[in-house]
């Protein structure tokens, strides 16, 4: 059962390179990361300043990384549909292509 919790995880998420891991976290993480404590901190002096609890500030904090979180999500996703078709371009005008010829064809031929 522990074998299969290793297992599960290896085989359903995709294989990245260390080049690719190392640019994802560069490039994505890392701003992230320090957009959140710039984040944190303003939240932080705006509740203190308001005279607020520290309950305020928690509770305040969690909804705002929740809705951070969903909008990681869904950029994410927009950026790998996004990827993919650029991928799939050269594939998807070549098939346009061959369509285009093959509509053509028959009227030169007659």
């Amino acid at each position: 059962m522990i074998v299969g919790l290793f297992l599960w995880p290896q085989g359903t998420l995709p294989c990245l390179r260390s080049d690719q891991l190392m640019q994802f976290s560069w490039l994505v993480l890392m701003p992230i990361a320090l957009g959140n404590i710039l984040v944190t901190g303003a939240i932080y002096l705006l509740i203190s300043s308001l005279g607020l609890s520290n309950y305020v500030f928690l509770i305040t904090l969690g909804l705002v990384n929740w809705g951070m979180l969903f909008a990681f999500i869904v950029l994410v996703r927009r950026v790998t549909v996004a990827s993919t078709r650029h991928a799939q371009a050269p594939m998807l005008r070549a098939r346009r292509r061959q369509l285009l010829l093959a509509q053509h064809l028959p009227m030169a031929q007659h």
